[in-house]
């Protein structure tokens, strides 16, 4: 699984349950706003590429790189290849995106001062 995955499935979950709502709660949705985008998403998350980078090691290293994945058909063509997507990922991190990284959780922070793990993701 990944974002973009998780928000697909997330979609396709929201529009189910939208149908079965009674219409008392339909209703109460006055803003009829449209399911939100995938970036509006990583934002309200604050999904950065810093997240991004950081989760890609974490599976390639302490999931993909172990057993019982290893004994995998195409292994280790699958690790080289989230090697060369974790090496582009480390590229693109250059001091301004650790600035705008910066600014994301700030601004979370913000929105949301008792969210714990915001301040643990910041931090």
């Amino acid at each position: 699984m990944n974002f973009k995955g998780n928000y697909l499935l997330a979609g396709v979950i929201f529009q189910q349950v939208e149908k079965i709502l009674p219409e008392r709660i339909r209703s109460y949705r006055a803003d009829d706003r449209p399911f939100p985008t995938e970036a509006e998403c990583a934002r309200d998350l604050t999904y950065t590429d810093w997240d991004r980078y950081n989760i890609a090691e974490k599976v390639l290293n302490d999931y993909i790189k172990q057993a019982p994945f290893t004994n995998q058909l195409y292994h280790n063509q699958r690790v080289r290849q989230m090697e060369l997507q974790i090496d582009a990922y480390k590229a693109a991190i250059s001091p301004e995106i650790i600035n705008e990284v910066e600014a994301q959780y700030r601004r979370a922070i913000e929105q949301t001062p008792s969210d714990w793990w915001l301040y643990w993701k910041y931090g």
